[in-house]
C-alpha cells in the first residue's frame, strides 16, 4: 500500500505513516489480527515517492493561500484600501455645503488641494488662500474614523466607504476630499 500523503510505499495494514505521520485508513480485523503481533516496520527500507501531481498542487495551493493572506492583512491591517490621492471637493459651514467651484468664486482664487494618502502617511499639496506648497502629515484610519496629524494638531472625520470620501473638521468647518 502506498501512504495518500506522501506516496511512501509501505506495508499493508500500517495504520500510521513512518515517513510523514499521516494517519491511515484502519486496516480490516483479519488484516489487524495478523499484523497485531508483528516487528515494528523497518523504517530505513521505507521508500518514498518524489513529487507528483498531487504535491504541485498542494505547493500551488499554500503559495496562493500564503499570498492571499499576505494581501489581506495589507489591504486591511496596512490600510492599502485608502491609499490614493484624493481631491478637495467641497466644504460644509454654518450649516450650508459649497462645492470647491462655489468656494474659489467667493474666495475669488485658487482652492487647489490634495491629500495623497500612502500606508498611513500623508502629504497635503495646496494653492490656496495665500498658502503654497507641500507638507507631510499622518493619517489614521480606523473603520470609518479619520485622523489627520499634523505636528500637534489634530482633525477628526471620517470616511465614506461608498464615495470614497475623507472629511476632516476643524473650527467649525467640514472639509470634503474625494479619492480621484
Amino acid at each position: 500500500m502506498n501512504c495518500p500523503t506522501c506516496g511512501a510505499d509501505l506495508p499493508d495494514g500500517t495504520a500510521v505513516c513512518p515517513i510523514c505521520g499521516a494517519a491511515l485508513a484502519p486496516a480490516t480485523n483479519s488484516v489487524n489480527n495478523a499484523l497485531f503481533n508483528q516487528a515494528p516496520v523497518n523504517t530505513s527500507t521505507v521508500t518514498a515517492k518524489k513529487g507528483g501531481a498531487g504535491a504541485t498542487v498542494g505547493i500551488i495551493a499554500g503559495i496562493v493561500a500564503v499570498l492571499a493572506i499576505a494581501f489581506a492583512v495589507c489591504w486591511f491591517v496596512l490600510g492599502w484600501k485608502y491609499n490614493g490621492t484624493y481631491q478637495f471637493d467641497s466644504a460644509s459651514m454654518y450649516g450650508e455645503t459649497y462645492s470647491a467651484a462655489d468656494l474659489e468664486s467667493m474666495a475669488g482664487q485658487s482652492l487647489n488641494m490634495t491629500l495623497k494618502v500612502s500606508f498611513g502617511k500623508c502629504t497635503l499639496d495646496a494653492d490656496a488662500l495665500g498658502y503654497t506648497g507641500s507638507g507631510s502629515a499622518k493619517i489614521r484610519f480606523k473603520g470609518d474614523k479619520v485622523t489627520f496629524i499634523d505636528g500637534s494638531e489634530e482633525m477628526e472625520g471620517t470616511y465614506d466607504k461608498s464615495t470614497k470620501t475623507i472629511s476632516l473638521e476643524a473650527n467649525g468647518v467640514t472639509m470634503y476630499f474625494k479619492k480621484k
